[in-house]
């Protein structure tokens, strides 16, 4: 049991691990106690830039849990998916800016590139047609 323990504990990534989860709270004790974030860096050997992130987020939120990261941005076209759908499947061959256009009408201002992204997230391809000299709806 021991040679597995000391295998264990002398992978780099598992004391790196181990590192943090010490890290986390005693750098929060340091600079609580007049200690700035940089010597508390030194003093644990992680780098400043990670101790100052760190003692930022709990003085801004109180607590030293990491952040949520990833997931989807709100698009900006949410809500409009009923009526993108209608324009869609009542006019085939509209082009990105003739679809730019009408939601400036209705009063939103809005890149090509992202009607293009929520036509994709709603599924709707486009094929060229050279023939028409336009696309159409695969």
């Amino acid at each position: 049991m021991k040679i597995i323990l000391d295998f264990y504990y002398s992978s780099s990534a598992l004391k790196q691990y181990l590192n943090i989860i010490i890290f986390i709270p005693r750098t929060i004790d340091t600079v609580g106690s007049r200690s700035s974030a940089r010597a508390a860096a030194r003093r644990f050997g992680v780098s400043a830039s990670s101790a100052i992130t760190l003692v930022n987020r709990w003085r801004r939120t109180g607590s030293y849990a990491p952040v949520k990261m990833g997931g989807q941005k709100k698009r900006r076209l949410s809500g409009q998916e009923d009526w993108l759908r209608q324009v869609i499947s009542a006019e085939p061959d509209i082009m990105l800016p003739e679809l730019r256009d009408r939601l400036a009408d209705r009063g939103i201002e809005i890149s090509r590139q992202s009607i293009n992204d929520m036509l994709h997230a709603l599924e709707c391809r486009y094929n060229k047609n050279r023939v028409r000299g336009g696309t159409r709806m695969r």
